[in-house]
């Protein structure tokens, strides 16, 4: 679905993944939304092997907002390029209230405000959350799709 969605793996963090996309390709035709949900229809198929083998089910939570980010190399015998930016705490720190919120996706406003929410995507209104780390209050959605047809 990543891959699919047009994103990218940034980097993995303990049981976590850092998707991002080009803002273009992330907007376009939702694709950071569609994504997220093409991975809740494939962990729904996967559900009973899951269940079977493991005696459970695997859930996963998503934080999204956009933004600039810098980019730049580090280290010398082992390179790796790194993404710096408030956009990135803010993202971590929106996902970190999902439970909180009872739901597995959040989005922060400057966000939807940006995607081409169709018919098959209904923003639900959370609230103004105060972010740590930020001075300001932060508006809070999370989406449900109207379309639950699986792929």
């Amino acid at each position: 679905p990543i891959s699919k969605n047009k994103g990218q793996i940034y980097q993995y963090v303990g049981d976590e993944v850092v998707v991002s996309w080009p803002m273009d390709d992330g907007l376009s035709q939702a694709n950071c939304l569609q994504c997220f949900f093409d991975i809740v229809d494939i962990m729904g198929k996967l559900n009973s092997k899951y269940t079977s083998k493991y005696a459970l089910t695997p859930s996963f939570k998503a934080g999204m907002h956009y933004g600039k980010v810098s980019t730049g190399t580090v280290g010398t015998l082992k390179k790796e390029i790194i993404y710096t930016g408030d956009v990135l705490n803010t993202a971590s720190r929106i996902e970190g209230l999902c439970n909180k919120h009872n739901v597995d996706l959040l989005l922060s406003k400057d966000l939807v405000d940006q995607l081409p929410l169709n018919h098959a995507f209904l923003p639900k209104r959370i609230g103004e959350i105060s972010l740590r780390g930020k001075s300001t209050e932060i508006m809070l959605f999370t989406i449900e799709r109207t379309n639950t047809e699986v792929v």
